[in-house]
């Protein structure tokens, strides 16, 4: 969990993510059947062009926070997510989000103060 999941759950602002997925829930029902059902086919998750250009654009849409949020707290994007202070999931979370808000939790999170203090 990054650094911004982490402040964000201590503040009640986020739920801590369940124990287990619906679709581990489901692999571990042990419910018997006569037969077997035969394997279902998930069109959800086939990759379409139309898919992959909707991929696309959410991951330009997240990118395009997270270089906001960095630009607030005078760093770069690459910084942010080496430093460990948001990752993937907080972009997919929060890239819909006010930046300054995430730049807010940052900026209060114990790391980021004292990295503020080295870089002087």
């Amino acid at each position: 969990m990054s650094i911004l999941n982490q402040i964000a759950a201590s503040l009640g602002l986020i739920e801590p993510a369940p124990a287990s997925t619906p679709m581990q829930q489901v692999a571990n029902s042990t419910t018997q059947t006569d037969k077997p059902e035969p394997p279902q086919v998930n069109t959800v998750n086939t990759p379409t062009r139309e898919n992959s250009a909707v991929i696309e654009h959410l991951r330009q849409q997240q990118r395009a926070w997270l270089e906001r949020v960095a630009a607030l707290l005078n760093t770069t994007a690459d910084d942010l997510l080496a430093r460990g202070l948001i990752d993937a999931n907080d972009m997919a979370e929060q890239h819909r989000t006010d930046p300054r808000h995430a730049a807010k939790l940052i900026a209060s999170c114990p790391d980021w103060q004292a990295m503020v203090r080295v870089r002087g």
